[in-house]
């Protein structure tokens, strides 16, 4: 008896306000890849969550009920059904309707995701490892901490320190179980992408094995399938192009805790601005 060939798809990991969004939204660009989002996040919630509140639009501009993916894929999951078995049906769907020449791209970005992939011989994933400058990942990190005025511990997330370590040990994390693992992957740095972006995409599409496309920056053009992801993806006014967040030049804030924890900017500048 034939043995059933694995799911191809891509995903994207990363650590939280990396620009994993944007950067799934620019790659779907590409007319065999079909973004989701952050489908293990969807999962996670019963599918009457997204079905039954007409606040949840997907970024097609549906409601998730009436989504021409998630509008037919949540109602056919039975509540209850391990995350492990519901993300199979998910893959199932998606191959069902777009067929076996367009590909999926998650970015559900967790470690629990890499693990999922790892521990399941059925899919045959291609990572897209994305990183952030540490200093820009800190200070988008710290800004709205600040202004929340937490107490107690949780006042150690607005602490620049913390939030640079927390960078370096996540993103370490993630390389070592790839590697160990032996995930395909492909590194790149959100500053790479968003200052050239088509030379990025291109390559990126070459690493992935997919047939030649001259990407530009109109995001607008993706296809994408996003409910749960950063809620850029539901302004069509933000997606026109690609911008950097450049506010961390005006801080200088985590200065000193750079200057403490030298090994932390050593890793930044091999992986991000090699």
């Amino acid at each position: 008896m034939a043995t059933a060939q694995p799911y191809k798809f891509f995903a994207v990991t990363s650590l939280s306000h990396s620009g994993s969004t944007v950067f799934s939204m620019a790659l779907a660009c590409h007319p065999q890849l079909i973004s989701l989002g952050e489908v293990l996040q969807v999962l996670r919630q019963p599918p009457s969550y997204w079905l039954n509140d007409p606040a949840q639009i997907c970024s097609c501009g549906k409601q998730a009920a009436e989504c021409s993916f998630w509008g037919k894929v949540l109602p056919a999951l039975p509540p209850g059904t391990p995350i492990g078995k519901a993300y199979l049906q998910v893959m199932k769907a998606f191959q069902r309707q777009y067929g076996s020449d367009k590909f999926m791209v998650d970015t559900s970005k967790g470690f629990r995701h890499l693990q999922l992939m790892a521990d399941q011989p059925e899919l045959a994933p291609f990572v897209l490892f994305l990183m952030r400058d540490v200093r820009s990942f800190i200070c988008a990190q710290t800004r709205p901490d600040r202004s929340a005025h937490r107490r107690g511990l949780k006042k150690i997330k607005n602490r620049y320190w913390f939030q640079m370590l927390r960078w370096y040990f996540g993103n370490r994390l993630r390389e070592r179980f790839m590697r160990r693992h032996h995930l395909a992957h492909y590194q790149l740095s959100y500053e790479q992408f968003c200052f050239d972006a088509a030379g990025t995409l291109s390559n990126i599409y070459q690493q992935m094995g997919l047939a030649g496309y001259n990407p530009d920056d109109a995001i607008t053009q993706s296809q994408h399938h996003i409910l749960m992801g950063n809620n850029m993806c539901q302004t069509q006014e933000r997606c026109q192009n690609i911008r950097y967040d450049h506010r961390w030049l005006k801080e200088d804030g985590y200065l000193m805790s750079a200057s403490l924890l030298p090994f932390v900017m050593r890793y930044n500048k091999q992986y991000i601005y090699r």
